[in-house]
């Protein structure tokens, strides 16, 4: 195990990447943004399918490091991010409300689809994240006190590899894996969840943390030179045999190890303060589909078949996050002026 205090690590790298995978994130769900299909599958399904894997291996590394610093940091950090995670999952009520009466469910089964929504799915698309790094972080950890590494390893692989028969779908039709596939798909919808396709990068931040003074004998930049290379040959592969879904590549499993180790160990952007683009991604996360879902509205005049109705909505709801994340900077520092001078008034007096 490596001591927390002797790690030289590039926060600000790690904190600008997730400032682009942010924007990749809001990219990926707002409507297709490239007409043309190689560059559209390109930007949704080679370059924004990096995001989620590098978010829960970041996650979990540096959980880890904290938790070493401070024993109670584990439990306190699950109780805030569960705090967070219900505010924001009734701030998105009505946006899953409305999905529920889309979907044709019976009133009596609405009460039941909130829970299984906030456990599983979550209330909106992108807070399925939350449940999944939390449950997938339990189940890693559990493993890895009783199995030990390599056997966490060999089992978060399995569950990642049959998650990935989503993205194989068209490949196993007909195999008997398609028919565990078909069943499964018809009750949990998705693999992309906690138990399938969280664990493998959790346990990748878990075990590069406790081995990382015998990984950074390796050099980053041919892993992740070669894990590129060995990604985008798949993907290739998967742009001519695309499944019902592409949140599953074997060869990003690799390539986040080979991106994350390469970020907190590269000297770029370490004199940089990066501390900012942190904060913004952090407010796009959460914020990013009130306005995704606000653009159809403000612009009603334009239609779903305009070749630039994806790359507006993506606009707007940058700029709207980014004027949020200004709003807020400004209130915040309009509150700290207040407490400061209520404080010198006390001390005058």
């Amino acid at each position: 195990m490596e001591n927390p205090k002797q790690l030289t690590i590039n926060y600000n790298m790690v904190s600008f990447l997730q400032f682009i995978f942010s924007i990749l994130v809001i990219a990926l769900h707002c409507a297709r943004i490239f007409n043309n299909d190689i560059l559209h599958f390109v930007q949704k399904s080679f370059f924004s399918r990096m995001a989620v894997p590098y978010f829960f291996m970041s996650s979990a590394f540096f959980i880890t490091l904290k938790a070493e610093v401070n024993p109670n940091y584990w439990n306190n950090y699950i109780t805030k991010t569960i705090k967070i995670y219900l505010l924001w999952s009734l701030l998105f009520i009505p946006y899953g409300m409305t999905y529920f009466y889309k979907m044709d469910l019976p009133h009596l089964f609405i009460p039941i689809a909130i829970p299984v929504a906030l456990l599983y799915t979550g209330i909106c698309y992108h807070l399925w994240y939350i449940p999944a790094l939390l449950f997938g972080s339990l189940l890693t950890n559990k493993l890895i006190k009783y199995l030990g590494y390599l056997g966490t390893f060999l089992i978060c692989f399995a569950l990642y590899f049959l998650g990935s028969l989503e993205t194989y779908s068209s490949i196993i039709k007909d195999t008997f894996l398609n028919s565990f596939y078909q069943y499964y798909k018809s009750y949990f919808f998705t693999t992309r969840n906690g138990l399938f396709f969280s664990p493998v990068y959790i346990f990748l931040g878990l075990f590069l943390f406790q081995f990382y003074h015998l990984i950074q004998k390796r050099n980053p930049k041919l892993l992740l030179s070669t894990s590129t290379l060995l990604f985008a040959i798949e993907a290739l592969f998967i742009f001519y045999n695309q499944g019902d879904d592409k949140n599953f590549y074997l060869m990003l499993i690799p390539f986040t190890g080979s991106l994350f180790y390469w970020s907190i160990t590269t000297h770029i952007f370490r004199q940089f303060n990066c501390t900012k683009l942190k904060q913004i991604s952090v407010l796009f996360f959460f914020l990013h589909p009130v306005f995704i879902e606000l653009f159809p509205f403000v612009f009603y005049f334009l239609s779903l078949d305009n070749n630039f109705y994806g790359l507006l909505r993506f606009i707007f709801t940058i700029f709207m996050c980014l004027t949020s994340f200004y709003l807020l900077e400004k209130i915040k520092i309009s509150f700290k002026k207040k407490e400061t001078n209520l404080i010198k008034k006390e001390l005058k007096s």
